[in-house]
């Protein structure tokens, strides 16, 4: 049977948006919770009263960066009836898991498939219609993959937004009206060491705040950061890049010849060097490099269903671009592609799929979170 992401149409201030998503999916992020501090535990070996404090440690700086999240993150606690830490936490897992560490722990213990997502962008000049496209299949633990959503969300004086995320978060991958667009990608590097930050998934949706291209990179250079990631952002009008960011510094990566694509390790040559994943990671430069060569044979004649046969490809499956659960692995450490998103910048549209995208039809949503006819 085919399986659908929910979409959620929310209107209203950051806290009333909040607590209606967390009226809305409270089973959901309660479930998130107990899976996540479980992965806390057994990665990073920290219980959850040191989740709370680093969670609430973070708060100032999030704060300063972009308030209105708090008050997003206060509503969804709010609205599901959980402690607003246990929200904080959820938003912060990638810094819990890649640089939190308990007293006497040398290093938080990656699981063995924890990486796999691939994210593609293209210019106009590759498409048939002359749009800019990005998108991804979001990769990621078996356990958590069913408890996501689609928000469509207006606020007042911000950019009307459609971002895909996990129950609990305020954002991971999406585009605004403005037809700025954000596909992320985890990376790990030796700078993360739990230390105060922004954490990774308010960047991505604080990317989402802005209306010109400007905007949504300064929202990642200029943050403090908490953790490594990369962003791969798009504008409608013809522009692609992609940010490998760690707390320290950050590169970036235009396109050759009217395409990007990135996976799980660092590309830029200056940060190679502090890159710690690659050896759990290791489908991450065949993905890479296949995903742009299969995209790359339909150049100017690119469009939504190019994206679709790359993120169903199954080569070296289940470690493919279409992931699917590794029966050889932990069932707790399985992962699978999640969910598969494609993004017109021009028409501020999502293709969505729950994934693996080779079992599930994609639904075609409007900015508002209506579907498109």
């Amino acid at each position: 049977m085919t399986r659908e992401i929910p979409v959620l149409q929310i209107n209203g201030a950051g806290f009333d948006c909040g607590k209606a998503v967390g009226r809305a999916m409270t089973t959901q992020i309660r479930a998130n919770i107990e899976t996540y501090g479980a992965i806390f535990a057994r990665m990073s070996g920290v219980d959850r009263a040191a989740v709370h404090r680093f969670a609430l440690s973070l708060v100032p700086t999030i704060e300063a960066y972009a308030a209105h999240l708090v008050e997003e993150m206060r509503g969804l606690a709010d609205g599901a009836g959980v402690p607003f830490a246990d929200i904080v936490a959820l938003n912060a897992r990638t810094e819990i898991m890649y640089g939190l560490k308990a007293e006497r722990r040398p290093q938080p213990q990656p699981g063995p498939s924890d990486s796999e997502c691939t994210s593609i962008g293209v210019l106009p000049e590759v498409t048939r219609d002359g749009h800019t496209l990005i998108g991804e299949n979001w990769d990621w633990r078996a356990s958590v993959a069913g408890r996501t959503a689609i928000l469509a969300l207006a606020q007042p004086g911000r950019p009307r937004v459609l971002v895909f995320t996990e129950a609990g978060f305020v954002g991971k991958i999406g585009l605004n009206e403005a037809g700025i667009g954000v596909c992320a990608n985890l990376l790990a590097s030796s700078h993360d060491r739990g230390q105060i930050g922004v954490p990774y998934h308010l960047i991505l949706r604080h990317v989402l705040d802005g209306t010109n291209m400007h905007h949504a990179i300064r929202a990642v250079t200029l943050a403090q950061r908490g953790s490594s990631g990369n962003y791969l952002i798009g504008s409608r009008g013809g522009e692609v890049i992609d940010l490998e960011a760690t707390p320290e510094t950050f590169g970036h990566i235009l396109t050759e010849d009217g395409i990007l694509t990135h996976s799980n390790h660092f590309l830029c040559p200056e940060l190679c060097s502090v890159d710690t994943h690659l050896a759990v990671s290791t489908m991450t430069f065949i993905r890479n490099d296949r995903a742009r060569r299969l995209i790359s044979r339909e150049r100017g004649k690119i469009n939504a269903d190019s994206f679709v046969r790359v993120l169903r490809d199954h080569f070296s499956h289940p470690h493919a671009i279409c992931r699917h659960a590794d029966p050889a692995q932990p069932e707790e450490e399985q992962s699978i592609s999640g969910a598969s998103i494609i993004m017109d910048l021009d028409e501020a549209t999502i293709l969505a799929a729950a994934g693996p995208p080779c079992e599930n039809e994609y639904r075609h949503l409007a900015i508002d979170g209506s579907p498109v006819r």
